[in-house]
């Protein structure tokens, strides 16, 4: 009876992890578009090192998307308008979070930045309105224009006093706190 059940689930398992794969187009290890189709959890295969301008754009009904290590790059727009996206994992190796990245990630509560990001681009969370408080790593010495506008909801963050932005990049509402 268990090994019953154990091949039913490993059969299960299976199958889950083609169809998290088959809506996939990547070509020599540039993941080029994911289909619109999509729902719920996306797994990124480790074959994958980076991920092209606006690859998951327009899925609106993803919901949580984890990146491997092999990524080392992430392209401009590159979530724009994944409405129902709640959690990101961003490996460590990502250099910067580009123009438009989470623009209208509307459910997005929470990211963590890696230590290794070095710039958050122009309008790179617009519009996360979920999003109430993020710590912005030491290492990022640039915060792009609008980078966080209209986050109704964020009320603190916190980062380095050697980091560089502009009074756009944060609404006003919110509490930067320096360390």
């Amino acid at each position: 009876m268990m090994s019953c059940l154990y091949s039913l689930y490993r059969l299960l398992q299976e199958s889950i992890e083609k169809t998290e794969f088959s809506d996939l187009e990547i070509k020599d290890g540039l993941l080029l578009k994911v289909s619109i189709d999509v729902k719920g959890r996306v797994i990124i295969p480790d074959t994958v090192t980076e991920i092209k301008r606006g690859a998951f754009s327009g899925c609106e009904y993803i919901t949580s998307v984890v990146i491997p290590k092999s990524v080392k790059k992430i392209g401009s727009g590159v979530f724009f308008g994944c409405w129902d996206l709640v959690s990101v994992n961003l490996p460590v190796g990502i250099p910067k979070i580009g123009d438009f990245s989470f623009m209208g990630c509307e459910k997005l509560k929470a990211i963590e930045l890696p230590d290794t990001v070095r710039e958050i681009g122009k309008e790179a969370f617009v519009g996360c309105v979920r999003l109430n408080s993020i710590t912005i790593p030491e290492s990022v010495r640039n915060i792009g224009l609008r980078a966080f506008d209209k986050c109704e909801n964020l009320k603190r963050v916190y980062l380095s006093k050697n980091t560089k932005y502009t009074y756009t990049s944060f609404p006003s509402h919110t509490k930067l706190v320096k360390r």
